[in-house]
């Protein structure tokens, strides 16, 4: 079992390691710094729309007279697409 799985071409191309190692070495670097920063990427992106969700939220209140839906939890396993999912108004 190999600790980098591309080293395996090592051994099936019959090169030297150190050969390989240093062939292969700079591209797997290459590699681990553009997964790094696309998951920094996506990490930023990911706080940015929750901090523009967070500011665009309006707080609801309900007096007594409202009308309003009810989730109805017995559809909680999705049993139709057509099927109604609220009851309402109540």
């Amino acid at each position: 079992m190999f600790i980098i799985q591309s080293l395996f071409i090592t051994q099936a191309t019959h090169m030297i390691e150190e050969e390989s190692i240093e062939e292969r070495l700079p591209e797997l670097m290459d590699l681990e710094e553009s997964i790094f920063l696309v998951d920094f990427h996506q990490t930023v992106e990911k706080y940015r729309q929750k901090a523009w969700h967070d500011r665009h939220i309006t707080a609801k209140s309900l007096t007594k007279d409202d009308l309003s839906l009810l989730y109805d939890s017995k559809y909680l396993k999705h049993l139709g697409k057509l099927q109604m999912h609220w009851l309402g108004p109540i």
